[in-house]
């Protein structure tokens, strides 16, 4: 899975996107807004934060299909 589409209002409100340490962690940017939370991404990205090397590091929802706040 490359990552689920995001609309604008989900990456700026939910995916808290702007926010420093706030925003989602897995959070795509590009073209598009993607979810990358479950994607063949997943893992780096953890090790990123564990890391201290990704200023972005929320996990505010549940990823898809249900993008449950947590």
């Amino acid at each position: 899975m490359d990552g689920i589409l995001l609309n604008y209002d989900n990456a700026h409100g939910r995916c808290k996107m702007g926010q420093g340490e706030k925003t989602c962690r897995y959070l795509g940017i590009g073209r598009e807004y993607t979810c990358l939370k479950g994607s063949e991404r997943h893992s780096e990205i953890d090790s990123l934060v564990e890391n201290n090397d990704r200023r972005a590091v929320g996990d505010n929802c549940s990823g898809h299909p249900n993008f449950a706040q947590l």
